[in-house]
């Protein structure tokens, strides 16, 4: 079987990867290999340990910084995301791709050389919307409809001086000087800036605070999935409309901090690492959610173990996967990987051990092709105990469907008493998954608790982080699947201590 390092070498060696961050924009790839990917949900995944291979890195600036000090902030460690790297024909990253061959070359508002996005002062004051060609811009017209400012490239980039730069109230001193110091209309503690994290001595009142993860790419290639970019705050704090922010989650985002019971805020590209029980100020104890919407790099181990401590102190953990073979910006890494790592760490080395009770599945882009042609693009199979679940019957509604596009799927542990299977891709009767295809599950682990879901498509409101929108792509907002209401349900019951309910 397997072990974490033999697929890394597995994923790596596919030149051809599936691209599924949208229903609709995968690519081919080599056929599955079988002993990777059997398709009967009883399949067993290795147990031996493996050496995890880090992000290893200098550590990263200030989260906080905003102006010039936060151009370092643009690019996730590690990748060729400045026009030095994109220029001096090498691959630094050794992904194989060459400058501005480089997806992140073509996609970070930090290179100009690559000539891929309207991210320049003379771009940003033409009174034109530049044409534009980063992978975003999959209609093939290279336009967004934003012109200079308006577009996030121009008007959140803190390489361009004639846009106004992006601000919030986020010291002691601006959270209580009776004034609005960033002009959104909201004063002091009343500004959810000062809400966030580790920064000022208002109090969260009610509020919980949800933490969405940048920084571990994220945003590879066309998957986006950021509530706003490219700082620690959203801007401007409280919009009157989700296209304010840009990324694929600001509708999500959005919907949270409308509730009156959420703060949120991001965990930047080149941010802090995650960490518990330190003083940095996104230190993972001062928050109730994180949020992994499909990581495709790995976590160091000492972010492993961060992550663990926390959900066994009481976090709510919310994982977002895809199928295998995703690996979007080909560093041998996928959230498939990504995942398993992370549980294989925290079983002392071997997936069956660890205490989250379930593993990501190896189902691969053919398999979960297949998948997709038999359910029709849709997950409806619930067991009968999971109906009354807090994520698929809570404050926002009801769940009976899920839209599932080349998704992936996950295997619980024989024996495992503290994992329930929420949803699962097709009825029980389809041959090869006559045990089970779980999509969605709900786990408990020390005093906090767990949602993995096998799809981060279905996050995707249409609109992404350099202002493009392409609503045929806009699974969060369907009207005959209840993609968004159980995401906000999840984070709901992450977010309630076990006495809460």
């Amino acid at each position: 079987m397997p072990t974490a390092t033999t697929e890394r070498l597995l994923l790596a060696s596919l030149t051809l990867l599936a691209l599924g961050a949208c229903p609709g924009v995968e690519a081919p790839v080599a056929a599955d290999a079988a002993v990777l990917a059997p398709p009967d949900a009883g399949e067993t995944q290795s147990d031996a340990s493996g050496e995890v291979a880090p992000d290893a890195s200098e550590e990263p600036p200030d989260a906080s910084a905003s102006g010039p000090d936060a151009r370092a902030l643009l690019g996730p460690m590690g990748a060729e995301a400045t026009d030095e790297l994109c220029s001096n024909k090498e691959d630094d990253d050794g992904n194989g791709l060459v400058d501005c061959e480089d997806l992140w070359c073509r996609d970070s508002v930090a290179v100009a050389v690559c000539h891929t996005l309207e991210n320049t002062n003379e771009l940003c004051r033409d009174g034109t919307d530049s044409r534009e060609s980063a992978p975003s811009f999959r209609d093939g017209t290279g336009v967004d409809s934003r012109v200079d400012c308006d577009d996030p490239d121009c008007g959140k980039n803190p390489y361009v001086d004639v846009c106004p730069s992006p601000r919030w109230e986020a010291t002691d001193a601006e959270c209580a000087n009776g004034v609005d110091d960033d002009d959104d209309g909201l004063i002091d503690c009343a500004d959810l800036d000062c809400l966030h994290g580790g920064l000022t001595a208002c109090p969260l009142g009610e509020r919980k605070r949800v933490l969405f993860d940048d920084s571990h790419r994220e945003r590879a290639e066309m998957a986006d999935w950021v509530i706003d970019v490219p700082f620690r705050h959203p801007f401007p704090s409280l919009p009157t409309d989700e296209s304010q922010w840009a990324g694929l989650l600001s509708s999500f985002g959005l919907e949270l901090i409308r509730t009156g019971r959420f703060v949120v805020e991001t965990l930047p590209a080149s941010g802090p690492r995650l960490r518990y029980g330190s003083s940095d100020p996104q230190d993972l104890s001062r928050y109730q959610v994180l949020v992994l919407p499909e990581p495709n790099s790995t976590l160091r181990p000492d972010e492993m173990d961060a992550v663990v401590a926390f959900v066994k102190a009481g976090g709510g953990l919310l994982m977002v996967a895809d199928h295998y073979q995703s690996d979007r910006d080909y560093d041998g890494a996928d959230s498939v990987i990504t995942f398993n790592e992370l549980l294989r760490r925290a079983g002392g080395g071997t997936l069956a051990g660890n205490p989250f009770g379930f593993s990501v599945r190896l189902t691969g882009y053919n398999e979960s092709g297949r998948i997709d042609g038999l359910n029709g693009s849709v997950a409806s199979t619930l067991p009968a105990e999971a109906a009354s679940h807090p994520v698929l019957d809570g404050p926002h509604g009801k769940v009976e469907r899920l839209g599932m596009f080349r998704g992936g799927l996950f295997t619980v542990q024989s024996g495992a008493t503290n994992v329930a299977v929420l949803m699962h891709a097709l009825p029980l009767t389809t041959t090869g998954y006559t045990a089970g295809s779980p999509f969605v599950l709900a786990s408990t682990v020390g005093k906090g608790r767990v949602v993995a879901v096998g799809d981060s498509a279905i996050l995707n409101d249409g609109t992404d982080s350099h202002g493009v929108a392409y609503l045929p792509y806009a699974a969060w907002r369907s009207r005959t699947e209840q993609n968004a209401t159980m995401f906000l349900n999840a984070v709901e019951w992450l977010a309630a201590l076990p006495e809460d309910g």
